[in-house]
């Protein structure tokens, strides 16, 4: 993977719950990147950060939830291969491209939201990989957008006990892309590729066309004007700067990427040809084996036009073949030697080589030679896919491999080595058809598409000589079947051709169906009938070919995985040279009712709905039909309720219930029954609390705690929401550091003097201008200082309160609408003459930070990458090297990120000391944090007087944080700070108002509840007193006081047309003294087409 990973390694998803091992709960998160992809930084669009986006890996039978976080443009992941249902696609044509939820760089404004949640069985096993689909989705994907699934087969266990199949110690995922990255305007190439006559004839690498460059577009025309272009295929304004992916959206040739990556990192070059090869390059990367063992690749061709023409030989030369063993449908029942001619026909490439057209899979097993040394290599070599023409390319290295010594054994594998036939589990054969494709001109009415059972690809015309598209509506509702659109109904077997009337090859993808292929045939050529059984999704068709497949439209479950109705839909098929894809190589196979009826649609925004015990919880979203006909609809917990004009309302009182998280389905029903469903994610009361105590203890919003004592500025916690909370951690002298019993270290110390935090689209920071200077921390927004707000301040749908604390020191708070609530208590600590901060954040579903949730099998929070540093080491160097140099610099804020402000001549580098803390104390703390007039306590304490000292803070976590930084310090005045937070911490209540309007009759209703703000104290009582709803910061009448459940209702009527700013607001008091606070606030439109905002307790709500 890219950015120092290895290219023989991929990421792995994260399993957010590993308690439940039959379902995978990920996230993968759409992000910029510069990423180094073997020595060169390009400007990536990523899946986490990397190069390539984690791999899912499932067994058959389980299921997966994958949210979507989108931090870029317009788009959806298409699942490419999953038989799921079709409302989880990810097309154009299935759902609205996810609005991003921010944009770079951090620092300016940015709006929330961009979630979107696919859930999905994993029904055949096989090699599948996911990628972007929407708009321009050919640049995204060459940028880096792409990772693989594996869904293993239940069958390998017993191959590999047997020997058969290598084990997983001997099996690599391979991901195969290549991608151009521009250099400084003026310096691009204007060659592809070095030219190979410049070299000794032993080390020219192999050019099979016989030429010795590839024509235009060559780096200097795709990155610079006048010839470069955006992503939209116009001309592009200014030139591609160094380490930016240009567009290859243009007309005309179109060509390879550059340089080869193996998942996402070029491998290193090497001198000769395939059949006698030289000296490796310097910096090209080895993987190593052993001579006779086995070896399999589980490989997937994410690029967007390039042919992998694989074969691997040895130091001398010798080819090892390349047996295909399984790939898109799972294993085979018996391994396959491709290649070669066969009946006459000619496949293009030689027996023992693997060819994988951009969108394929295969898995491949290799016996490394007994006899083998040295380092062998994995080639992809040119490959005659324009008619008889060669695609102009030289053959380059995507593995090396080091052989290292002997295997215990030889494993042996050959052409007919029995797999699912030794099972006995062979491959299913489709029997022959049961039905043909409906015909649209007899529906009623009658709708647009074909009833041909022949699917034409027309060169760059399309097909059947249309060219296609479903983009640039509205919503993709909207967008309209075409006359080349196919129909046909569930559960039919059918056989159908694609004649291929075009000058090249083009590989052939049905979305949502997996394919059997039959023959290739062309009249007066040699038919070639494919010699085993096997289930496919992307087969490439030759020039003047005709394809002849079999397909059953098997039905399948909805998202929850019970209900069936999940074949009804658009599923389209398209060519996946992704580019003549994007250019109208493309159409749709409907799958309706007989009669051309259709499924109805429902969606929901966003992924994931949050609710503390006895609060409310609320999602909203819209439904359709296509044919105009009643949807019906009902959720699997709480109440749905139809809001008119195709939205809904769903919400869930959490009065009474029990934390704990489910995902709630809403399904839409017609009146035959054909259904659709949105899914959604629930999280009710658990305490979902972070802190950064003290010098810095850190409390993981899990539960789990550790020390971290980093010097510089860090991503405590972010949600994708509109919530990101960064901290300045500064290194202090301490008297006596002690040992974190959490990760065995014994550390300097640090403490946190500032906090910054994105509030929507805005952003705070409380901070000094230099710690040891006179006076409080300052506040600043948005980049300006100023006065602490007294009444509150709105920053967008967000609320800024401060807090004035019995030392006269203002802390602040910030209620999120998301309901997250973010603290920030400022502490003296007179004897060095610093502030320092302690932040809590409570109520947040946020999963990346330091504060992160901590995933089994780790003792760290996720790397931003959402990949886990793994086990904790054994030795203690170790764990100090991991811990601050791999997890510190990952979540290091950087110039571009930071949202603290600097002073002249300061970025997040004058606040940054990488060598702090070393591996062991005594640490020197640099000129440049010393606190002027600083005098701190020169021995600590023991532990039985920190712990006297510490006694009368009973809150078990804030008490093992107070025992700690006494110790550590000597001072017991840390011990008067801590009880000042508990006290705080039992007096603190929050406000979650809720905006429903069930009819127009009944005005608009205003629902606050107060509660303590959990899981911070176990012993608060439910507040008591009254709250004032507030409209356009006026009062609404007279308090309204809360009943035994601390809810106030408030009902609106005639509210004047256009937007209004509503919220509620606690004054305190009451059974356990609770202190005044207020919700954040909801803009409520009256007298507007509910369409316009949405509905309910976000930023917007229809009244």
């Amino acid at each position: 993977m890219t950015s120092g990973g290895s290219p023989y390694e991929v990421p792995v998803a994260v399993d957010a719950d590993p308690s439940t091992p039959t379902w995978l709960e990920t996230t993968i998160a759409t992000r910029h990147a510069m990423v180094d992809i073997g020595g060169v930084m390009a400007h990536a669009e990523t899946f986490n950060g990397a190069i390539p986006g984690p791999t899912l890996r499932m067994d058959v039978g389980d299921r997966a939830f994958v949210r979507l976080v989108n931090e870029m443009h317009h788009l959806g992941v298409h699942l490419h291969g999953i038989e799921l249902a079709n409302s989880a696609d990810g097309t154009e044509v299935t759902q609205d491209g996810v609005q991003p939820a921010s944009h770079h760089p951090p620092p300016a404004p940015a709006p929330a939201g961009g979630t979107y949640l696919y859930a999905f069985r994993a029904t055949r096993p096989g090699l599948y990989w996911y990628h972007p689909h929407h708009h321009h989705a050919t640049s995204h994907v060459f940028r880096g957008m792409y990772g693989m699934i594996v869904i293993n087969d239940p069958h390998e266990a017993a191959l590999v006990a047997a020997g058969v199949l290598p084990g997983p110690a001997d099996t690599r995922q391979v991901v195969l892309s290549d991608i151009t990255v521009c250099k400084a305007p003026g310096s691009n190439d204007a060659a592809t590729y070095p030219d190979p006559t410049a070299l000794p004839l032993a080390d020219r690498p192999e050019w099979l066309s016989g030429a010795t460059s590839q024509p235009p577009p060559t780096p200097v025309t795709l990155c610079e004007l006048p010839t470069a272009v955006d992503d939209a295929g116009d001309p592009a304004v200014a030139p591609y700067a160094a380490g930016d992916v240009p567009s290859v959206f243009r007309p005309g040739q179109h060509n390879e990427g550059q340089t080869v990556l193996t998942n996402g990192v070029s491998v290193g070059g090497r001198l000769g040809q395939p059949t006698a090869p030289g000296a490796l390059l310097p910096g090209a990367q080895t993987m190593d084996v052993l001579a006779g063992q086995g070896l399999r690749l589980q490989i997937a061709n994410c690029a967007i036009s390039r042919y992998f023409r694989l074969v691997l030989t040895t130091s001398t030369g010798a080819l090892v073949p390349l047996l295909r063993v399984g790939g898109e449908g799972g294993l085979l029942d018996a391994a396959i030697a491709e290649g070669g001619v066969v009946d006459g026909h000619d496949s293009k490439y030689d027996v023992g080589e693997i060819l994988l057209p951009p969108g394929s899979r295969a898995d491949v097993v290799a016996a490394i030679p007994p006899t083998a040394s040295g380092v062998l290599t994995l080639w992809t070599r040119d490959f005659r896919r324009n008619g008889g023409l060669w695609a102009g390319l030289p053959t380059v290295p995507v593995m090396h491999l080091q052989v290292t010594g002997p295997a215990p054994s030889t494993y042996t594998i050959a052409a007919g080595t029995a797999l699912r036939a030794a099972v006995p589990a062979p491959v299913e054969t489709l029997g022959p058809p049961t039905d043909t494709l409906l015909d649209p001109a007899a529906f009623t009415p009658a709708k647009p598409g074909s009833a041909l059972q022949d699917i034409l690809v027309t060169g760059t015309t399309g097909i059947d000589g249309v060219s296609g598209s479903f983009m640039g509506f509205a919503s993709y509702t909207d967008a309209p079947h075409i006359v080349t659109s196919r129909w046909a109904e569930k559960d039919k077997v059918l056989e159908l051709t694609v004649t291929n009337f075009s000058g090249s090859h083009h590989p052939f993808h049905l979305h949502g169906f997996s394919v059997q292929p039959v023959a290739l045939e062309q009249p007066g050529f040699p038919t070639y009938t494919w010699p085993y059984r096997e289930f496919r999704d992307n087969v490439d068709i030759p020039a003047a070919y005709t394809l002849r497949f079999r397909v059953r439209l098997d039905e399948r479950t909805l998202k929850d995985g019970v209900t069936m109705g999940g074949a009804l839909g658009r599923w389209l098929f398209h060519c996946h040279i992704l580019i003549h894809h994007h250019q109208g190589m493309i159409s749709e196979l409907v799958v309706s009712d007989g009669d051309g009826t259709e499924r109805p649609h429902v969606d929901v925004g966003g992924s994931w709905a949050y609710t503390p015990v006895g609060g409310i919880a609320q999602r909203h979203g819209t439904y359709h039909h296509p044919d105009g006909a009643p949807v019906t609809l009902t959720a699997t917990a709480g109440t749905v309720v139809d809001t008119g004009s195709g939205t809904w309302s769903w919400s869930y009182d959490a009065t009474g219930a029990t934390p704990h998280v489910e995902y709630v389905y809403v399904t839409g029903t017609d009146p035959a029954g054909r259904v659709d469903q949105a899914v959604f994610r629930l999280k009710v009361g658990a305490p979902d609390d972070g802190a950064d105590n003290g010098d810095p203890h850190v409390h993981t919003v899990d539960g789990n705690r550790y020390d971290f004592q980093g010097a510089g500025e860090f991503v405590l916690l972010r949600d994708h929401e509109g919530m990101e909370v960064q901290a300045r951690h500064w290194p202090v002298r301490a008297a006596s550091p002690v040992t974190d019993p959490a990760t065995g270290l014994t550390s300097c110390v640090s403490l946190n003097t500032a906090v910054a935090a994105r509030v929507g689209e805005h952003r705070i920071a409380y901070q000094q201008s230099r710690p040891g200077e006179k006076g409080e921390p300052e506040l600043f927004v948005d980049g300006e200082r100023v006065r602490a707000p007294r009444g509150g301040l709105d920053l967008g749908e967000h609320r800024l309160t401060t807090v004035r604390l019995d030392t006269g020191a203002t802390g602040l708070r910030v209620d999120y609408a998301n309901q997250a609530v973010l603290t920030v208590t400022p502490h003296l600590w007179s004897a060095y003459g610093l502030w320092y901060l302690n932040v809590h954040v409570s109520r947040t579903q946020a999963e990346e930070g330091i504060m992160g949730p901590i995933a089994a099998g780790s003792w760290l929070p996720m790397l931003p990458t959402r990949t886990s540093v793994g086990p904790m080491p054994g030795s203690l160097r170790a764990r100090h090297e991991v811990l601050y140099r791999t997890f510190a610099d990952a979540w290091r804020v950087t110039d571009g990120t930071s949202l603290f402000v600097y002073g002249s001549g300061e970025s997040t580098a004058s606040f940054t000391d990488r060598r702090w803390p070393a591996v062991k104390p005594p640490c020197r703390v640099q000129p440049w944090f010393e606190v002027p007039g600083a005098q701190p306590p020169v021995a600590g304490l023991t532990q039985e007087a920190a712990e006297r000292a510490c006694r009368l803070v009973t809150d078990g976590a804030l008490h093992h944080d107070c025992v700690l930084d006494v110790a550590a310090t000597g001072d017991e005045a840390f011990a008067r700070d801590y009880l000042r937070e508990q006290d705080l911490a039992r007096r603190t209540a929050a406000v979650q108002l809720v905006v429903d309007r069930p009819d127009a009759k009944a005005g608009t209703i205003l629902v606050a509840t107060v509660l303590p703000l959990s899981g911070r104290s176990k012993e608060c009582a439910v507040p008591t007193g009254s709250v004032t709803f507030v409209v356009d910061d006026s009062p609404v009448g007279e308090p309204v006081r809360l009943d035994r459940r601390g809810r106030a209702v408030q009902v609106l009527h005639h509210l004047k047309e256009g937007h209004h700013r509503v919220r509620a607001e606690y004054g305190g008091g009451g059974r356990g003294t609770y202190g005044p606070c207020s919700s954040a606030t909801v803009v409520v439109s009256a007298g507007h087409d509910p369409h316009e905002h949405g509905h309910g307790s976000g930023p917007h709500a229809s009244a």
